[in-house]
């Protein structure tokens, strides 16, 4: 299928309507598994970047107004265009990523994740957080080819980028079929891997890792070793001694497999 051979991308939920020959895994979305939309207005979502655990990433300052302007561009970016105005139709969050240069993928994950950690452990006294990648990432993620995600590193090292992200857009897909559906995807369309997750998870914990029904998202963007492994975020039930469900960062393997209740990210930036 080529990019323009469907009228719609998404369906009525914001989800990407499977692609004609796609070759790889697809399940059917498990919908109780999905991020809920629980901030609505643009000036609670505004002030996210004043919280706390967002300015241990910047000391970006950025007025209301400018925000707004930055954030309906985007919009109605989307919006205009046909293709793809669907997936307004799912959970989309703004996402104010801070300028960085990014020599090593892995380092800068490594520096977000901690603070995805502090972040959620805040919002969630009662919880724990374990990454089982704690100082084991640097020069050892790379960009998957195709993913577009390099557009995102490209621009945050000149300037803060005002993102939309669709965490329930690729519901049961597949990694790899996460990969492949983006051949037929418009070109203003990126996959998210860690930089972009990690900041919607600092700056709203009680979205991306709610409760037990939260999907796992899949950094599919990119490789963690090889191609054949990658990284997550997702939360576990209690273990003995904890008092709330627990989040985690960790490596993903298997990725030819498809759960219907793991999702991807799609990002729509400037």
């Amino acid at each position: 299928m080529g990019t323009h051979e469907s009228v719609h991308l998404f369906d009525d939920m914001g989800r990407r309507i499977l692609p004609q020959g796609l070759l790889t895994a697809v399940h059917v979305p498990y919908n109780e598994y999905a991020v809920v939309q629980t901030v609505h207005t643009l000036v609670d979502h505004y002030q996210r970047i004043n919280a706390h655990h967002y300015e241990e990433i910047t000391d970006l300052t950025i007025s209301v107004n400018e925000y707004r302007e930055r954030y309906m561009n985007l919009w109605k970016g989307i919006e205009s265009t046909r293709e793809i105005a669907n997936i307004l139709k799912g959970v989309c969050i703004p996402l104010l990523i801070p300028k960085m240069a990014i020599e090593d993928y892995g380092k800068t994950a490594e520096f977000l994740v901690r603070i995805v950690q502090n972040a959620y452990l805040y919002k969630f006294p009662e919880r724990v957080f374990t990454n089982y990648c704690r100082n084991d990432l640097q020069g050892k993620v790379s960009v998957i080819p195709g993913s577009r995600h390099e557009r995102l590193i490209l621009k945050m090292a000149h300037d803060s980028v005002m993102a939309l992200y669709f965490p329930n857009a690729l519901l049961g897909y597949s990694p790899y079929a996460m990969e492949e559906q983006m051949k037929t995807l418009p070109q203003g369309l990126l996959l998210s891997g860690v930089i972009d997750t990690a900041i919607a998870w600092i700056m709203y914990p009680e979205m991306m890792g709610r409760t037990m029904y939260t999907p796992i998202h899949q950094c599919a963007a990119v490789a963690y070793l090889d191609t054949q492994h990658s990284l997550r975020f997702y939360v576990t039930a209690p273990v003995r001694g904890s008092k709330g469900i627990i989040g985690n960062f960790s490596s993903s393997y298997g990725l030819s497999v498809a759960r219907g209740h793991h999702s991807g990210g799609l990002l729509y930036i400037e």
